[in-house]
């Protein structure tokens, strides 16, 4: 995003495009949540905790629905996160 914001929106985007692929064919909680991340540097905590919604929709392992809740905490007391420290705090879960 340093410098070429339209350049960064763009990928973003396409990083959207390819999770939401990958998630087509085998949905899985790192796919879904790196997902989420992107969307809500894109558009927003309304539209992340959307995308929150769908994967509690969407997967079934306990660990994972309770996981989701952790991850909506996290970005709702940190306000808006850069992208930045998103990737960090999906490292740091992985």
């Amino acid at each position: 995003m340093q410098g070429d914001s339209v350049r960064a929106r763009r990928a973003y985007t396409r990083a959207v495009e390819i999770y939401d692929s990958l998630i087509a064919i085998t949905p899985n909680f790192s796919d879904m949540i790196n997902r989420a991340c992107i969307v809500q540097t894109l558009y927003g905590v309304n539209a992340y905790n959307r995308a929150l919604d769908e994967m509690l929709h969407t997967l079934s392992d306990p660990k994972d629905l309770q996981a989701v809740e952790s991850w909506r905490g996290y970005v709702n007391n940190n306000e808006e996160l850069s992208f930045s420290e998103l990737s960090d705090t999906i490292q740091n879960y992985q």
